[in-house]
């Protein structure tokens, strides 16, 4: 069994003759085991408070106690929940820029599952980005204000997803040269201009 803390995990016994239940513990598979207090019922409850794996069986027993049986050991792994302990940051880059989006996530049982969502808001709604699906994300190049989440998420019980903080992405478009500068003669003491076109408004520098 693998849970995050907090979870509601259970585990049980099904047994014939109606025997009396004790559920036992220990910290090792191969560990001399101990018995639980007032776990005698077949599903037991273990508890998620801590994390580690805890290793339980069962011990059924007649009334007489002549006849018994132990079932077999199982381990309930605990895991803390999934949160982000590296958020993401906006960014405003060029259309061929090689900025990335990324976010580091502790907790859970790996691998991790990772989704990154889009939106045209940073309220939403929010929609998958097809085929990103890990930590790291390089954003769409078309030019254009866009948000970025991500959305992680883990196996086990209780495990549940958690989203990043929005980053804002700004691409803008790149610029080219569109009309090249002249050259020309002139005599000493004129003034002339030299002039160049580009693709998008931006600042030029000879």
């Amino acid at each position: 069994v693998e849970a995050c803390q907090g979870a509601n995990a259970a585990i049980g016994v099904i047994a014939t003759g109606n025997p009396k239940v004790q559920w036992q513990s220990a910290t090792q598979k191969e560990a001399p085991f101990s018995n639980i207090d007032n776990t005698n019922w077949a599903n037991y409850m273990p508890s998620t408070a801590s994390i580690g794996t805890t290793f339980y069986r069962a011990l059924i027993y007649s009334d007489n106690q002549l006849c018994h049986d132990t079932s077999i050991v199982v381990p309930v792994t605990i895991a803390p929940p999934v949160s982000f302990v590296g958020q993401t940051k906006d960014i405003v880059t060029c259309a061929d820029g090689s900025s990335i989006l990324e976010a580091q996530v502790q907790g859970g049982f790996a691998p991790l599952n990772y989704q990154w969502q889009s939106s045209s808001s940073d309220n939403g709604p929010w929609d998958d980005v097809p085929l990103a699906q890990d930590s790291t994300y390089k954003p769409n190049a078309a030019p254009g204000l866009s948000y970025y989440r991500l959305v992680a998420s883990s196996s086990g019980l209780g495990c549940t997803s958690v989203n990043s903080d929005v980053a804002k992405v700004e691409i803008i478009a790149p610029i080219r040269i569109a009309t090249e500068p002249q050259g020309f003669t002139a005599c000493v003491g004129s003034q002339q201009t030299l002039n160049v076109g580009t693709s998008n408004p931006g600042i030029s520098q000879y």
